[in-house]
């Protein structure tokens, strides 16, 4: 799976990517210093979404920074995500660190 919004507001922004990088739909996406984004790293600070496409080396536009539409969370969105670790009840409301993959949330990780 990868994160979901299921209640809230959510915006729809489109960011460039950055080139030769290969994004998966629901990823959370960082921004890196030249305003493109990519998958977010660990403890990743600039979070500009989640993806709504993938990209990939087969794209006509893989070396380009062509912009991609990005779900732009605000502070009433929620989403759902798969965890890596097991998650319990009174995880709930804590913050933690996103999986190496962008996919999930790592709740071993704070």
């Amino acid at each position: 799976m990868a994160l979901i919004p299921v209640s809230g507001e959510i915006k729809v922004e489109s960011f460039p990517k950055m080139a030769s990088t290969v994004i998966t739909n629901g990823m959370v996406l960082g921004v890196r210093g030249a305003g493109q984004v990519s998958k977010a790293l660990v403890a990743s600070l600039a979070i500009a979404g989640i993806a709504m496409q993938d990209t990939a080396s087969t794209d006509a536009d893989w070396a380009e920074n062509t912009a991609i539409p990005v779900f732009v969370p605000t502070s009433s969105t929620v989403f759902e995500a798969d965890v890596t670790g097991t998650a319990a009840a009174g995880d709930v409301g804590a913050q933690f660190d996103l999986s190496s993959n962008g996919l999930n949330v790592d709740v071993g990780g704070t």
